[in-house]
């Protein structure tokens, strides 16, 4: 069954997403994490996934829904997710994952707390570096595991 099929048909929704050898497109990811409102734990292995695809789990400011309501909402792909594990992801920079995650955690600790990430898994990314996991650290604490 394909990707879009099983998220689509699935009954309950999917909580947990376990992927290996994801050959997908940006808008293919996009597809998923824009319907994955319920998933919890989503762990990826030798994936292609680029800057571009884990940039979608930051929060996203929309524009002002009128023009007398200046307040911005917030858009949140997979708002519920509380582990994320990426292994051999080699495409992916370390800027990208401590700017996308960093900021996901700083915004879902504050306003989201009971659905924030508790566990973030970084294993065999080689753009992922010594320093990255020094400024990823700052936001994650113990919840960050390099390998």
């Amino acid at each position: 069954m394909g990707l879009r099929k099983l998220i689509t048909r699935s009954d309950p929704p999917l909580e947990v997403l376990d992927m290996e050898l994801s050959d997908m497109r940006t808008k293919d990811f996009t597809w998923c994490f824009d319907r994955l409102s319920t998933l919890k734990r989503f762990r990826i292995t030798s994936s292609d996934m680029s800057d571009r695809v884990i940039h979608l789990l930051k929060p996203v400011f929309l524009p002002p829904s009128d023009e007398k309501s200046p307040r911005r909402m917030i858009q949140l792909r997979m708002p519920r997710l509380s582990a994320l594990k990426l292994y051999s992801c080699q495409r992916l920079s370390g800027n990208a994952v401590v700017d996308a995650i960093g900021s996901r955690v700083r915004y879902t600790d504050e306003m989201t707390p009971d659905s924030t990430l508790e566990n973030i898994t970084l294993v065999d990314c080689t753009g992922f570096l010594p320093e990255h996991t020094v400024d990823l650290s700052k936001d994650l604490g113990s919840r960050l595991r390099v390998a």
